[in-house]
């Protein structure tokens, strides 16, 4: 399960409180305008809450030493029905690469690159990231591409 990133110190980033933490102002409001429009309510996942591993991912840790950060069935059943997208460029999408979501399922997962930032320092990472994703037949766009498409 784990062995596929070299181990680092991450800098402090998104602490929950912190402005990282946070969703920058047009996305949050069009996030609230998707609410108000489809009814529909957003499910916010938080990740990093056992202090001894990493949680790259919402779906599991890179190594997981407990129940609470084995891999996360019911979070992948709730975004299978209601339908994928992702505003972020984090680490719970590289568990697309396992054959626990088929190649029908990562076509509709949509990343929006300009919806999130790299960890500072990583940004090539991200970049490599993206790329892995669309080889993995998830696709990558801009929040304006998505809603000139609907």
């Amino acid at each position: 399960m784990g062995g596929r990133f070299r181990l680092c110190i991450w800098p402090e980033h998104c602490l929950i409180g912190s402005s990282g933490h946070g969703i920058v102002d047009v996305v949050f409001d069009a996030m609230n305008a998707w609410c108000r429009d489809t009814g529909g309510i957003i499910e916010y996942v938080y990740k990093g809450m056992n202090p001894w591993t990493e949680m790259y991912s919402a779906l599991c840790a890179e190594v997981p030493v407990g129940i609470d950060t084995g891999f996360n069935r019911d979070l992948l059943e709730s975004e299978a029905r209601i339908g994928w997208s992702c505003a972020a460029r984090h680490w719970p999408l590289r568990q697309l690469h396992r054959p626990v979501i088929g190649e029908d399922e990562r076509s509709k997962i949509v990343i929006l690159k300009d919806c999130a930032s790299s960890v500072p320092g990583f940004e090539g990472a991200g970049e490599i990231f993206l790329t892995d994703m669309e080889n993995a037949g998830v696709r990558v766009g801009t929040s304006d591409a998505l809603f000139r498409a609907e």
